[in-house]
């Protein structure tokens, strides 16, 4: 074999050096791309994971929101059902209640007497803030010199220390000076705050047994009147059963949404009271039969009662309040005082008839008191009541007719 020359030599060297390099580059290139295509990878499942996150946050939103909106629903249902219910229920809910007020619960004794309010006397004077004294300075002396200043200048050193220490006794009196100074200001406001304290207390006794006393004899004008009220309800005097069917009536708790107001007047020589109960007019029962929410409005609708509906509650309503009436002052006159009520419940309101806003009145009933006290009122339908005893009811009180008040009242019998 023929000896390779020296140029072939270095040319076979240099192509296989440019193999080399461009099996390194090709090497290179595909760690490269591999690189590459595992970010993009990872880029990918990056993205797809954000996305699939938001859309799982979006799910969850969505749901926290929809219960949000049907828990809101679910309120003003649970609203208007205790609305209806406590309408509803305005006779019912009288009858487990007994109607009786025992005056003398009335008498105002120590422990009834209202809570004394202080407002500023009350607070105490604000406590002056903790003297802080400023440190006493420290004489902080020079280095000795050392070495050869150490042997020639011990004069220069002593004179130093003399002018610092003439310096730091000025500032020790200084110092004596403003500590006087701050613990008198210091003492001087002790002082003011211990008389403004004492003044306090002082004023706030006498406010207390001020309010003791005016306490006191509040009450005792209080008592006066509850003993003339029960020496005169005793004896049958007219205004002290007034007085005393007012503090009944008074006790009489209707719904927040259903308010009555009631004026009346008893008749000695008849032992009848006339009384006349005013409520609010049909404008006051919701229309509204549920609330639902509808997804697709984003939206809180509600379906509303046929009139039918509504109209029935309110006739109901009338009815219901002029059946508890006579049931809760017959109940609360223990001591048979009344023998007879004369009632009538009505509402202020526009009569359509004469265009005038005034009384118009739905019920005119009479009631003999030991025939009422027959009746089992957990069984009865307040209207078929009413008509048992011959009154004088609106065909619509919805629609605010008036009942005929000029027909005769007394078959209810006494």
């Amino acid at each position: 074999m023929a000896k390779r020359g020296f140029f072939d030599e270095l040319n076979r060297q240099i192509k296989i050096a440019e193999q080399n390099q461009r099996r390194q580059q090709l090497v290179a290139e595909r760690e490269r791309a591999q690189a590459v295509r595992a970010y993009e990878r990872a880029l990918r499942e990056a993205e797809r994971a954000a996305l699939a996150q938001q859309k799982a946050d979006e799910k969850a939103d969505k749901q926290a929101y929809l219960a949000m909106k049907l828990a809101e629903v679910d309120e003003l249902n649970a609203s208007l059902k205790c609305v209806y219910a406590e309408l509803d229920g305005i006779l019912e809910s009288t009858l487990s209640i007994d109607d009786y007020v025992d005056l003398e619960t009335l008498r105002i004794t120590d422990d009834k007497f209202p809570a004394f309010d202080p407002g500023e006397l009350g607070e105490e004077t604000p406590k002056v803030k903790e003297l802080i004294l400023p440190p006493e300075p420290m004489f902080n002396p020079p280095s000795a010199p050392s070495g050869i200043s150490g042997l020639f200048g011990n004069k220069k050193h002593a004179e130093l220390v003399q002018t610092l220490r003439n310096e730091f006794e000025h500032e020790v009196e200084a110092w004596k000076l403003n500590v006087q100074q701050l613990k008198a200001e210091y003492q001087t406001q002790l002082s003011a705050r211990e008389a403004i304290e004492k003044k306090r207390v002082s004023d706030l006794e006498a406010a207390t047994l001020q309010h003791l006393e005016k306490c006191k004899s509040d009450a005792e004008r209080s008592n006066q009147e509850l003993d003339a009220l029960i020496r005169d309800l005793a004896f049958d005097v007219p205004d002290a059963v007034d007085e005393y069917i007012s503090i009944v009536m008074g006790n009489s708790v209707y719904p927040d949404a259903f308010q009555v107001s009631t004026t009346h007047s008893f008749d000695l020589s008849t032992r009848e009271i006339a009384i006349s109960v005013s409520i609010p007019g049909p404008e006051i029962v919701p229309t509204t039969k549920e609330y639902k929410y509808v997804k697709a409005q984003d939206a809180i609708t509600s379906t509303e009662l046929p009139i039918s509906a509504v109209k029935s509650r309110y006739n109901s309503i009338v009815t219901q309040v002029a059946i508890r009436t006579l049931h809760e002052i017959f109940e609360a006159d223990r001591n048979s005082k009344i023998s007879s009520i004369s009632l009538t419940v009505g509402t202020n309101a526009l009569n359509k008839a004469t265009g005038n806003v005034e009384d118009i009145p739905f019920v005119v009933v009479s009631a003999g008191r030991e025939k009422f006290l027959e009746f089992n009122l957990a069984q009865v339908d307040a209207l078929a009541t009413l008509k048992h005893l011959g009154a004088s009811i609106s065909k619509n009180p919805f629609e605010l007719q008036a009942t005929d008040t000029n027909r005769g009242i007394r078959t209810g019998g006494r």
